[in-house]
C-alpha cells in the first residue's frame, strides 16, 4: 500500500521553491525537470519497493498472509 498522507507531507515541503517565485523569467524545461526529480525523490522516500521474481506472489498482502497462516494452522489440526 502507498501512504498518500506521508507523500502529501513530503511533497508539500519539498515542492515549494522560493527561487521560482523570485525569478522573473524561469525556464520551463528546467522547472519541469526539478519538479520531476523532487517528486521521484519523495516517492522513493515514502513507497515500499518489492522485488518481484518469477516465484513471487505479488497479490499477497499482510491481510492475506495472516489468513493463510490461520488456514495452515487449521489444516495441521
Amino acid at each position: 500500500m502507498f501512504d498518500w498522507e506521508a507523500y502529501k507531507d513530503a511533497t508539500s515541503t519539498e515542492v515549494i521553491h522560493e527561487k521560482w517565485s523570485s525569478n522573473d523569467n524561469p525556464c520551463v524545461k528546467v522547472m519541469a525537470k526539478e519538479i520531476s526529480d523532487i517528486l521521484h525523490e519523495c516517492v522513493h522516500k515514502v513507497a515500499s519497493m518489492k522485488v518481484i521474481t518469477q516465484y513471487s506472489r505479488p497479490w499477497i498482502n499482510s491481510d492475506i498472509s495472516v489468513q493463510l497462516k490461520k488456514l495452515r494452522k487449521l489444516k495441521k489440526k
